[in-house]
């Protein structure tokens, strides 16, 4: 898949590939909405929207020392590198940007996730909850 084509939720699983988290879906949760594990976090995950909160994207364009122009008809995002990405003009300036992310780490396509392990919407599920170590052994699932 092009990652100039990449929106909403697909882009937004490629955003945290990229940054090395493992975005999903809750099992059993009805609003279908990413999250990442976070043990920081009340429930032991966050929601992760890197294209709609500036506060996921914006350490994120900061470390890939990512700018964000608008170019008169659409945003244009561009790394240090070279690498650039563009966005139409309904598209916001975090689209462009993590767009551009996606490109720098993994270059302008990504597997198609929808033939494999991804459903049609775009976004894997995880059939059953991790487990994670907890101080004294105990485990929680």
């Amino acid at each position: 898949m092009q990652v100039a084509n990449l929106k909403g939720q697909l882009l937004d699983y490629w955003v945290g590939r990229a940054n090395g988290a493992d975005p999903h879906v809750l099992p059993g949760s009805d609003n279908k909405r990413l999250v990442i594990n976070d043990s920081s976090a009340q429930y032991g995950f966050r929601l992760y929207e890197p294209t709609r909160d500036w506060a996921i994207a914006g350490p994120i364009i900061e470390a890939e020392k990512i700018s964000i122009v608008w170019s008169g008809a659409a945003w244009t995002a561009r790394k240090s590198e070279g690498v650039q990405s563009a966005s139409t003009s309904e598209d916001s300036p975090l689209v462009a940007a993590m767009r551009c992310f996606v490109a720098s780490k993994f270059g302008d396509t990504v597997p198609d996730q929808k033939a494999e392990a991804v459903p049609p919407d775009g976004v894997e599920r995880r059939t059953t909850p991790r487990s994670r170590e907890l101080p004294g052994n105990d485990t929680i699932h």
